[in-house]
Parts: C-alpha cells; sequence; structure tokens
C-alpha cells in the first residue's frame, strides 16, 4: 500500500465505529428481542426458539450459553450511543432469559456479559412480597 492510501489510527477507528453503528442499528431493528441463534439461506438469523435446537431444549428454548450475549451487545450500544431503541431490545431479551433462572446450570456464562451492562444502567432493583421484580433504568447515558 502506498502512503497515499494510508489512513490513521484513528481514522481508521472512526470509519470502523462509524460501520458499526450502521450494522448494530440495522440488526437492533431486525432483530429486536428476538434471540439470534443461526441464520438461512437468506442471511438473516432466525430466534433461538425457531431452530430446532430451541424447540428440543429447555426454559423456553433460551437456555443455550450464547444467549446472552446479544442482549450484551445492545446494553453496550445504548452505552456507547443513548440510543433507547438497544435498551428497550435488551430488556425485552432480559425477560425472555428470566426463564433461564430456573433451568440452567452454568447461569454465570448464559448472562454475564448481559447482566454486567445491565448493572451499570440499573438505578434500584425492588422485589414485592410476591417476589415480583421490578427494574428501575436510570444509569449510564438514561
Amino acid at each position: 500500500m502506498d502512503a497515499g492510501n494510508r489512513c490513521s489510527n484513528q481514522e481508521w477507528l472512526d470509519s470502523t465505529y462509524e460501520k458499526l453503528l450502521l450494522k448494530m442499528k440495522a440488526e437492533c431493528e431486525r432483530i429486536g428481542t428476538n434471540i439470534p441463534y443461526s441464520t438461512e439461506k437468506d442471511g438473516k438469523y432466525r430466534d433461538i426458539c425457531e431452530t430446532t435446537w430451541g424447540k428440543r431444549a429447555t426454559a423456553g428454548g433460551v437456555g443455550f450459553w450464547t444467549n446472552g450475549f446479544w442482549p450484551g451487545m445492545l446494553w453496550q450500544m445504548y452505552h456507547a450511543t443513548g440510543d433507547t431503541a438497544y435498551r428497550d431490545a435488551a430488556a425485552g431479551v432480559e425477560e425472555r432469559l428470566e426463564a433461564v433462572l430456573e433451568d440452567v446450570q452454568d447461569l454465570l456464562t448464559v448472562r454475564s456479559l448481559s447482566n454486567g451492562q445491565m448493572r451499570q444502567l440499573v438505578e434500584r432493583i425492588e422485589v414485592d412480597s410476591g417476589g415480583a421484580v421490578e427494574i428501575y433504568l436510570g444509569g449510564g447515558n438514561a
């Protein structure tokens, strides 16, 4: 590569970040509260529950160890941009992952990235006498 085609590290970083913003916005709109697991010939992700594995799995099909990655990425994007679409999608996936609490032994692996990001944004958590949990978001870019 000749010197005329080179860019600085910052230019490369800025360009890559802009591409990431476009890609994640599009994926958030496409995937939303689904849990992406595999793609079909059309290149679109299928929700874990639509796959053969998900239909056979326990915990409503959401107990696979990688299922915390998508909401974790969404929480990261919310933290970086303040765009509530990421927060709302991440919270929706979190609700689906609640089924895992009773069925998955390796809960830390399933939820670590997602919960780690969520904890940075949680203002408070309340549990009522019936055991219902309310999570109030308020940290980060809220």
